[in-house]
This record gives C-alpha cells, sequence and structure tokens, in this order.
C-alpha cells in the first residue's frame, strides 16, 4: 500500500486527547488515517481535492495549517527533530549536530531558514519547548527535579532552574507551588487529562 504524507504547521503529540479528537474530525470526511505524528499526518492514499479543502478548514480551526511550500516543509521537519531530541534522552550529540545529520542539511542554513519563517531562532525554540516538555515532568510528579534535569539533558538542577526562570520569570518552586496539585491528586488530573502547561516563547 503505497503511502501519502501531508506536513502540517504546529500539529504536535504532546497531548492524548488532541490527538484523538483531530483524528475523529479527519474521519468525518472519510479519510483513512494510519498515522498522526509531529508535522505529519499519514494516510492510506492521497486524499482528492474536496477532501483537501475540508482538511484544510479542519486543521484551521484546531490552529493548525497544511503546508505546501519547500521551506515551510523544511521547518517543520526541524520541529519534529527537535521534539525527538527533547522526548529522547538517549541522544548523545549536540542540537546542532543531530538537527543537522537528522535532515541531512547544513545547520548554518537550517538555523537561518527557520529564523526567516519563525521568526526565531531555533536555540530559543529548543528552550521554549524543553520548557513545555519540564512543566509536563513537573505536574506529572513522578520524577524528582534532579532525575528531570538527567533526563532532558541539562548538566545540572541548577542550569535547568536558571533556564526556566530567565524564560518564564518565576522560579520552579513558585510555579510547583501554582500548578501541581498535591501527590494524591496526581492520578484525578492524570485521568482527567487536565492540562495546565503555558509557555512563553522569547
Amino acid at each position: 500500500m503505497k503511502k501519502h504524507s501531508l506536513q502540517v504547521k504546529n500539529l504536535k503529540c504532546d497531548s492524548y486527547s488532541s490527538m484523538r479528537q483531530l483524528w475523529q474530525q479527519l474521519e468525518t470526511i472519510n479519510l483513512h488515517i494510519i498515522d498522526l505524528m509531529t508535522g505529519k499526518i499519514v494516510l492510506a492514499k492521497k486524499p482528492g481535492q474536496f477532501q483537501l479543502m475540508r482538511i484544510r478548514v479542519i486543521l484551521r480551526n484546531n490552529n493548525m495549517q497544511l503546508i505546501l511550500g519547500r521551506k515551510q516543509m523544511i521547518v517543520e521537519k526541524i520541529k519534529g527533530t527537535i521534539n525527538n531530541l527533547i522526548f529522547n534522552s538517549k541522544i548523545n550529540m549536540n542540537n546542532s549536530d543531530y538537527i543537522s545529520e537528522s535532515i541531512g542539511m547544513n545547520y548554518s542554513y537550517l538555523s537561518r531558514l527557520f529564523k526567516s519563517v519563525e521568526k526565531i531562532t531555533i536555540e530559543k525554540y529548543i528552550i521554549s519547548q524543553k520548557i513545555v516538555r519540564l512543566k509536563q515532568l513537573l505536574i506529572g510528579g513522578k520524577l524528582t527535579e534532579t532525575k528531570i534535569a538527567k533526563k532532558m539533558r541539562y548538566s545540572s538542577v541548577q542550569y535547568l532552574s536558571n533556564q526556566f526562570k530567565k524564560t518564564e520569570g518565576e522560579t520552579l518552586s513558585s510555579y510547583k507551588k501554582k500548578h501541581c496539585p498535591p501527590p494524591y491528586l496526581h492520578h484525578l488530573y492524570k485521568n482527567l487529562n487536565f492540562n495546565y502547561i503555558n509557555v512563553k516563547i522569547l
């Protein structure tokens, strides 16, 4: 079976409920969906013209956008690679080398292209996404700050704390007091798929 992929701006796999909702919406226009992943929808076959129009509407209603241009496709590949970088603690390469090798292009070119399209540097985008992931782990309540720092490849808890404060304008302890439920409520919020995550992009 020949698959067909659609590149999608702002499609992220960080919320099961939002992914399930999008999947269900796309199924209403008779699409045979194989997979949803960061920046990409994989279909069993190429959609028809009417389906393509409906896909655009559904994505727009979910603050997403179908990508047709080459530059935007490369940017979404960069975002997907960064997502892998953040979620895979076993990657033992620096950010620029990993991104360049994964996409197969010179990092300087990728960096310039990313900034021209997104109006933010790759480095600042990585930090913003790491902060999102950090908040998820904090709210999850299963890992200590030391383990979170190690999992996210920070050199120390202090470095993690400093980056969080610089980006969010408050300390880790302050954020936890405001947003993290007591341990006995973790299972409740998990079952409700509660989402309190905010992030500021520099």
